[in-house]
């Protein structure tokens, strides 16, 4: 799959839950054997009795002990789900709050489960009229969850937000609406800062398309008006933004030239400066995910080679958003990539996605050093489809990583939701 670099300071291996599941369980999916022929030849295959840990020259980088188990890979719903909706997912230490959009009466409807890293499961439906709802979005908080959604209202898309407590209970019993004007609000995405606070950005359109950006407190109460994000204009999918130092950085792949770029904004949402251009070669397919610690963070997005190929491709920032490492391409021939989604864990990176590995469509895992450099990989389980969200996202105290996603039925026009914890020490 790809050549692993030497001197690979943050050494990560993940261990899977045996025991996490709730409802409608499948059968477990073995990775007790790291797939080694998709490795350097200078690191071994891995077992499932290998301890993991940091070798004695890792330095402070670090790494957990753990080693690969069984996955346990469970259904979330089968409901009318709605294959062009992202998921929204965000994770406390006591658990997990995932969010999909499902028709009903012809309506979309955005719908939260909680699941507790103990196995309990909580249903908190996110319907509170007769709106239809897109789009949605999650963030933790220190008192719970905020979540939000694009939601018609009299004939415009206008952003609205719920507040769950830490357990996922709906507090809300109206929704909290953000904006209300005459554009169509869409493609939210939510961050929380260091402070506490969370940060909301979306894309206004009327008729020209501008990103706007609004502070939002742990309940999802406005503090304050929207701004305006002058350099971002039409995307292609959604932009990534994640907490980074005081403030945050925004990634985002332009609709007209397929380029990605970064821009850093401050506590409050505002732009800090110029944005960057940040990919080698274009041809951005439009999904990327953004992962930091406190000592710097990682970018991931897919690209299409020769209009053909998919690819996912890193690059790693400072905590002031200037790139540390040129571009790498992390699923080398003949593997493939697209829809990348990553994980900041134990000095290093989590990156699951979409993979087409002969003679099978895969959903794969790979560890990553705190450089973006691949230390091994391995496949999850099989897939019926490849181009259909995806998302995962880490505990606060780096022990869980929870992993969703959506693929397509067998002979048959539905779809599935399918999620699994996964636990290292």
């Amino acid at each position: 799959m790809f050549a692993v670099r030497g001197a690979a300071r943050a050494w990560l291996l993940l261990c899977a839950c045996s025991a996490c599941g709730d409802e409608e369980p499948s059968e477990p999916y073995p990775i007790g054997m790291i797939d080694g022929g998709m490795m350097d030849a200078a690191l071994p295959p891995v077992d499932a009795s290998m301890d993991a840990s940091s070798p004695p020259d890792a330095g402070d980088a670090g790494g957990p002990s753990c080693s690969t188990g069984s996955l346990d890979i469970a259904t979330v719903t089968e409901t009318f789900l709605n294959p062009l909706e992202p998921l929204a997912l965000s994770l406390r230490n006591e658990g997990a709050s995932l969010g999909w959009v499902a028709l009903e009466n012809g309506k979309g409807r955005a719908f939260t489960r909680w699941f507790g890293s103990s196995g309990d499961t909580l249903d908190t439906p996110q319907v509170a009229d007769l709106a239809k709802q897109s789009e949605p979005a999650i963030a933790a908080t220190g008192s719970g969850f905020v979540s939000l959604s694009s939601d018609d209202v009299a004939g415009r898309l206008q952003l609205r937000a719920r507040s769950t407590d830490t357990t996922g209970v709906l507090i809300d019993v109206e929704p909290k609406q953000l904006t209300n004007d005459a554009e169509d609000n869409r493609a939210p995405v939510l961050a929380t800062g260091a402070d506490g606070n969370v940060v909301a950005l979306w894309t206004a359109r009327s008729p020209s398309t501008r990103a706007k950006t609004m502070l939002l407190d742990q309940a999802g109460n406005a503090l304050g008006v929207a701004h305006d994000i002058p350099e971002v204009g039409a995307l292609l999918g959604r932009a990534a933004l994640s907490p980074m130092g005081a403030g945050y950085l925004l990634a985002w792949v332009d609709a007209a030239g397929r380029r990605v770029h970064v821009q850093r904004l401050d506590k409050a949402g505002l732009p800090v400066g110029a944005s960057s251009q940040d990919d080698a070669e274009g041809g951005a397919r439009g999904n990327l995910d953004l992962a930091f610690t406190d000592q710097g963070g990682a970018l991931v997005f897919d690209v299409l080679v020769d209009g053909a190929r998919p690819e996912v491709r890193v690059r790693t920032f400072d905590l002031s958003g200037v790139a540390t490492s040129s571009e790498q391409n992390l699923t080398r021939y003949p593997d493939t990539g697209m829809r990348p989604s990553l994980v900041a864990l134990r000095g290093g990176y989590v990156l699951a996605y979409r993979s087409a590995q002969a003679p099978e469509q895969q959903l794969r895992l790979a560890l990553l050093d705190g450089r973006g450099a691949p230390i091994t990989a391995a496949k999850v389980t099989t897939l019926t489809s490849l181009d259909l969200p995806l998302v995962m996202r880490a505990s606060p105290d780096g022990e869980e990583v929870f992993l969703s996603w959506l693929d397509q039925l067998p002979e048959s026009n539905g779809y599935q939701l399918q999620r699994t914890w996964i636990h290292c020490d």
